[in-house]
């Protein structure tokens, strides 16, 4: 709904295909081209590790996005923004401003080149980071779901609110052109 104002009936109608080709493409990046870059320098005798670990099985959405998910940046993240700030101003608002970081990182990539859906990527972070402490707190009381339901939870929060992050002047202007639409 947010955005739609953007695209026409023709590119509504070609969502699923935008989203198929979009969903290979950051597969193929994100799985394919790192991998194939840590393998590379390891080989190289650097170590490095996999950015990614199995990030499907995250049960929690501190799990995929600490441990799971672009290992290399969480850890930037932590070294940068996290360290410094948690002696200062506390746990929540050294992990809201990592988020935050995060968020305007995805603005500068995703809505600044098409001058549009400003404030919503930073608003996706910032929702997961509010997320992530309301996790702990379920954590605390022994009502956080486990297992399966962890997956479901963790699948839920990451992908109802993608449109927030790849809104749509981006899939009309960016990913429509680039999956030939």
């Amino acid at each position: 709904v947010l955005g739609l104002a953007y695209v026409s009936r023709e590119q509504l109608a070609a969502w699923p295909a935008v989203a198929l080709g979009f969903v290979a493409a950051s597969l193929i990046v994100h799985f394919g081209l790192f991998a194939l870059s840590a393998a590379f320098w390891r080989s190289r005798g650097v170590r490095v590790h996999e950015p990614f670990v199995a990030p499907h099985r995250a049960t929690s959405l501190r799990e995929f996005w600490s441990r799971r998910w672009n290992r290399p940046f969480s850890e930037l993240m932590r070294i940068a923004i996290y360290a410094p700030l948690v002696r200062r101003t506390g746990r929540p608002v050294a992990l809201l401003a990592g988020f935050l970081f995060s968020g305007l990182l995805h603005e500068l990539a995703i809505s600044v080149p098409v001058r549009a859906g400003y404030g919503l990527p930073t608003l996706y972070f910032l929702m997961h980071g509010v997320a992530v402490l309301a996790e702990e707190r379920l954590e605390r009381t022994g009502s956080m779901p486990v297992g399966a339901l962890g997956r479901l939870w963790c699948a839920a929060w990451l992908i109802a609110p993608l449109p927030l992050v790849f809104h749509a002047q981006f899939r009309a202007e960016v990913v429509a052109p680039l999956v030939g639409l």
